[in-house]
C-alpha cells in the first residue's frame, strides 16, 4: 500500500507497481495501486501473488520468490517520498478438492436498507486497525483529506452491495462545485483492488456513490475505504453539518461459503468541509 504524506502532490498517472519474481526474472503476477482520475494524495493498495496452479508452467518450484516495488508516473507529480506498507500472507493448500467457478449469473439490483435507522460508527485509520460493521445502517463524519476504514465480513456465495452519500450543505446555495468529491473504494483482505467510484460532483447537494455489484465468489472476503477530498471549492460556511452517509449490504447467493472479511475505504479530498456520512450494512 502506498500512503502519501497528507498534501503530496500526486497525478492520475501516478502509481506504485507490485510484482513477484522469481530467481530467474520470470515474473508470477503484479499489480499496481493507482489514484486514477481522483489524483489527490491518499491511500491506495494492490497486491501480487504466487499460486500453485495445476498445469501452470512457472513460479511452481520451492525456493526464494522477490517483491518488487517501483513507483512511476509522468513527471507531474512531486518529488516528495511516500511511505509504503507490505503485508505478507500464505495460504495452506486445500485439504480437499472444493468448487472453484464462479457463477455465470448474479442479481444486480441492490438489496433494500434495514430498517432501525443509522446508528454512529468511527471508521479506522488504516487497514490494520479498520472498523468493523455488522448488519444495519451506520453514519460517520469524514473530514478534508481523511480517509476511513471499515472490516466487512463477507461469506463466499454472498455479495456485497456498498455505497456513500454525502449530505446537503446548509448554504448549498452558495457552494461551489467539487469534483472527485468523495471516493469509495473496496479491497480484498490481501489488499487486493476490487472496484471504487471516485465520480461524485459535490455542488452542496447531498450525493451518491456506489459500486458495481460484485458477483458472489469474487466478493468472498476484503475492506472497505472512503476518502474525502481536501478543501477545494466550498466557500466557509457552506459545509454540510449532517451526516456522511455510506451503505454496505450483502447478499446470499448460490455456492461454497468460505468466510472473509472485506476493507473498504471511503477517501475525502483535502479541501471540503467536514461532513458527516451514513454507512448502510447488509
Amino acid at each position: 500500500m502506498a500512503v502519501p504524506e497528507p498534501g503530496t502532490k500526486v497525478d492520475y498517472m501516478d502509481k506504485l507497481e507490485v510484482s513477484i519474481e522469481d530467481g530467474s526474472a520470470t515474473t508470477c503476477s503484479d499489480g499496481a495501486a493507482e489514484f486514477g482520475s481522483a489524483s489527490y494524495a491518499r491511500p491506495v493498495a494492490d497486491h501480487a501473488s504466487r499460486r500453485i496452479e495445476k498445469d501452470a508452467n512457472r513460479c511452481q518450484e520451492a525456493g526464494a520468490y522477490y517483491v518488487l516495488l517501483e513507483r512511476s508516473g509522468d513527471g507531474a507529480a512531486g518529488p516528495e517520498p511516500w511511505d509504503v506498507e507490505l503485508r505478507f500472507v500464505s495460504e495452506p493448500g486445500l485439504k480437499a478438492a472444493a468448487p472453484t467457478q464462479a457463477p455465470e449469473s448474479w442479481p444486480s439490483a441492490s438489496p433494500a436498507a434495514p430498517a432501525g435507522g443509522p446508528q454512529k460508527r468511527h471508521g479506522g485509520t488504516s487497514f490494520h486497525d479498520s472498523t468493523g460493521l455488522s448488519q444495519g445502517e451506520w453514519q460517520d463524519t469524514i473530514k478534508p483529506g481523511e480517509t476511513l476504514f471499515y472490516r466487512v465480513p463477507v461469506d463466499w456465495g454472498q455479495q456485497l452491495f456498498a455505497g456513500a452519500d454525502l449530505a446537503n450543505s446548509p448554504a448549498a446555495d452558495d457552494a461551489q462545485s467539487v469534483s472527485n468529491a468523495l471516493v469509495l473504494a473496496l479491497y480484498s483482505p490481501s489488499r487486493g483492488f476490487v472496484d471504487d467510484d471516485s465520480s461524485m460532483y459535490y455542488d452542496g447537494k447531498q450525493k451518491t456513490v456506489s459500486l458495481d455489484p460484485v458477483r458472489a465468489v469474487r466478493a468472498a472476503a476484503g475492506a472497505v475505504t472512503a476518502r474525502r477530498r481536501g478543501r477545494r471549492g466550498l466557500r466557509p460556511g457552506s459545509e454540510p453539518r449532517s451526516p456522511r452517509r455510506s451503505t454496505a449490504q450483502r447478499r446470499a447467493a448460490p455456492g461454497p461459503r468460505p468466510s472473509g472479511a472485506v476493507p473498504a475505504a471511503f477517501e475525502r479530498p483535502y479541501g471540503e468541509p467536514e461532513r458527516p456520512e451514513r454507512c448502510t450494512h447488509w
